[in-house]
């Protein structure tokens, strides 16, 4: 009787063991599984067809039909549409105006309503586009505002390879005053340089780091099937420059460009004259640069004023 007794306890003892170890084992598989994949996709080029069918099947949100879900707060919506805002908004009327059916994308789309230069243009016009934000909690928000573009919840890379970032969130501290979307617009990629004329703001708020999945802007497009943007909007923190560089020009048309620099944006004008755009104009403000560029083909039967001609 004692030794069936025991007979069993073994047979119990050395099913749990193996149990154990088929869990571990699974375990280690996936996690080899996982960091294999992210090796695979950081070793393949922008336009791979594998790269774009990650995308499109674990990265892109499709566009609500939902109505919209704005805000109702007098003050979130005066600060949506202050400061740059107002100074972006002046030219995409001047060029858009009456044209309907775009495509845009708008990268650092935080609430997809704070300050969007995008949503005028879907609103307007029927416009339609791509919507990328890698913070999170800011892509929550985005979704709930039932936008009428795909959302992505990811970054750029500067090259024309993924790549996994950490993200840097920002939140502002309780005891501060001010607008919280401007403290999270200064969310960024951990180690990208920002002009120290930042450390202010930052010492204001309180931080917290999560990984993100980044791909090249012109990856996003391609599992789209869109070869012309309208208008591009590119916050994104200290990248910016980096990725229009990278960017294939010859294989996609972007008619208007805004561009935000915290700092870095030497040479920018020079290079975009490579490139077949004009430098429409620039905006300086307290903690950035805004610019904005033209196709060339473009200002044929415009007056529109450049300081780039």
């Amino acid at each position: 009787m004692i030794w069936q007794l025991l007979k069993r306890k073994s047979k119990t003892i050395i099913i749990i063991v193996l149990s154990i170890t088929v869990l571990k084992t699974t375990s280690v598989w996936k996690m080899e599984k996982e960091t294999n994949k992210g090796l695979i996709l950081s070793s393949l080029r922008g336009n791979d067809s594998r790269i774009l069918k990650v995308i499109q099947e674990r990265y892109l949100v499709a566009p609500s039909s939902l109505p919209y879900n704005l805000s109702t707060d007098p003050l979130h919506i005066a600060f949506s549409k202050s400061a740059s805002w107002r100074y972006i908004n002046h030219y995409l009327k001047e060029i858009f105006t009456n044209q309907t059916n775009g495509f845009f994308v708008e990268a650092g789309a935080l609430d997809g309503e704070f300050l969007s230069n995008s949503l005028w243009l879907e609103q307007s016009f029927g416009w339609t586009g791509l919507l990328i934000e890698p913070d999170k909690d800011s892509f929550q928000h985005l979704l709930h505002k039932h936008r009428r573009a795909w959302l992505s919840n990811t970054c750029l890379t500067p090259n024309m390879y993924p790549k996994e970032a950490v993200h840097v969130s920002l939140r502002k501290k309780t005891i501060y005053e001010g607008i919280p979307w401007n403290f999270r617009g200064s969310s960024h990629e951990l180690n990208v340089s920002i002009a120290p004329k930042y450390d202010r703001l930052f010492q204001l708020t309180d931080k917290s780091y999560s990984m993100t999945q980044c791909f090249p802007l012109a990856s996003y497009l391609w599992a789209l099937n869109i070869t012309t943007v309208d208008f591009l909007s590119l916050d994104i923190q200290g990248r910016e420059q980096e990725v229009m560089k990278s960017f294939p020009w010859r294989d996609i048309t972007i008619r208007v460009i805004v561009a935000e620099f915290t700092e870095g944006s030497q040479g920018i004008v020079e290079f975009m004259e490579t490139v077949g755009y004009t430098w429409l104009n620039s905006n300086e403000a307290l903690f950035y640069e805004e610019f904005i560029f033209i196709r060339k083909e473009e200002l044929v039967g415009r007056h529109i004023a450049c300081f780039g001609i």
